[in-house]
């Protein structure tokens, strides 16, 4: 399972992610310890070897062994991560007038689904980063969140790629090529995150491997391994009424509590913190 919290507005392409609500109790929770999954930096400038084929050569290990990986730089040269962080290069590139669907609200499970013109977006992630520099006196790349906000949380999840931004990145190759041997080579979709600043996206699994890649800011993910069966009730899935591989353990401070089997599997917790061009590989159910 993965939680993943943003610093600063963002932009993300995964394959495939969801969201589910938080639950806390500080008065039964404990500091835990965390490790961190592989790390490995590929300098993109390397022109000795195709990138696409160094990629592949790199995950193709942890994708056989279904264990996390962090490629670190891989697509540091692209647009995306080079352009993608200003607000306003993304209003041209997708247009003022074209749809997109936010989640209002802090919480998943009381945010309210909305869908609203990407211009009246912009200008919301324009309003939100001035708000949060001020707040926290520092410049956009620091890791601080901002305490108190008078704006909403509004955070456009999980969208299909727009058409304006298909060319700022290439795809990596090893997801539609079974000729590079990392998995069958088949890509499931592309999907976009955008948010400002203090975006949450609670425990959770995806049932497909997912390439994960940071193009603005950065984001603090918690990975958890996953669990036979018989023992994947510690993550308390579909809690409250929640999605069949939705937690409701908030990992930050676990309330054993309510959740004691969660004890179980807290400290098998790996985290990371993913930058920029950095590219991160989630086994399916991780």
């Amino acid at each position: 399972m993965a939680r993943l919290i943003s610093d600063r507005a963002l932009s993300t392409v995964r394959k495939q992610a969801l969201r589910l609500g938080r639950q806390n109790n500080p008065a039964t929770t404990r500091k835990l310890a965390i490790s961190a999954p592989a790390e490995i930096e590929l300098d993109p400038d390397n022109g000795e070897q195709d990138i696409q084929v160094r990629l592949a050569d790199a995950i193709r290990p942890y994708h056989e062994n279904q264990t996390p990986v962090v490629i670190q730089r891989a697509y540091a040269n692209s647009i995306a991560c080079q352009k993608w962080h200003d607000v306003e290069y993304l209003r041209r590139m997708i247009g003022d007038e074209k749809e997109c669907e936010v989640e209002i609200g802090t919480v998943y499970t009381d945010a309210v689904k909305s869908r609203i013109p990407f211009g009246q977006y912009c200008d919301y992630l324009n309003l939100a980063t001035a708000e949060s520099q001020q707040n926290n006196g520092v410049d956009d790349d620091d890791n601080s969140s901002s305490s108190s906000s008078s704006l909403p949380m509004v955070y456009l999840a999980q969208n299909e790629v727009f058409d304006g931004l298909r060319d700022d990145y290439d795809v990596p190759k090893f997801c539609s090529d079974s000729a590079l041997n990392v998995g069958q080579g088949s890509l499931y979709n592309e999907m976009v995150w955008i948010g400002p600043q203090g975006c949450v996206t609670p425990l959770h699994y995806d049932p497909l491997d997912n390439i994960f890649l940071q193009c603005a800011g950065m984001k603090q993910i918690s990975l958890y391994p996953p669990q036979e069966e018989s023992k994947n009730q510690c993550y308390y899935p579909g809690y409250n009424g929640g999605q069949y591989n939705t937690s409701g353990v908030d990992v930050e401070q676990p309330d054993f509590g309510t959740f004691p089997l969660f004890r179980n599997v807290a400290p098998l917790v790996q985290q990371v913190v993913v930058r920029s061009g950095d590219l991160l590989f989630i086994p399916a159910r991780w």
